[in-house]
């Protein structure tokens, strides 16, 4: 278990990053084993992308509180994370738009 400031800090946005490095690879290989994903399945890309944008806002928040309450240099991997989700979910949004 954590036991400082900055480890729970971690701890707690740990589930975030992880999400943000395993979700799209699940969701394309999703996409590749069934037929037209989008047309039959448009929720589960809808979810997808509504949680990377939380997670991207989360993340960024996070890496805000770290670097300027905390004094942590965890905040740089926050925000590169939270950078990564949010393109992520730019690339998700026009995959959206009915065919």
């Amino acid at each position: 278990m954590p036991t400082t400031k900055q480890e729970w800090g971690r701890f707690v946005i740990f589930p975030f990053k992880a999400y943000i490095i395993v979700a799209f690879p699940c969701f394309l290989l999703f996409d590749h084993t069934h037929d037209s994903l989008l047309s039959r399945y448009a929720n589960t890309a809808d979810t997808v992308a509504i949680a990377y944008l939380i997670s991207g806002i989360l993340l960024i928040i996070a890496g805000m509180i770290q670097k300027f309450v905390l004094k942590s240099r965890a905040a740089s991997s926050s925000f590169v994370f939270a950078g990564i989700a949010v393109f992520i979910c730019l690339v998700l949004i026009p995959m959206l738009a009915p065919l």
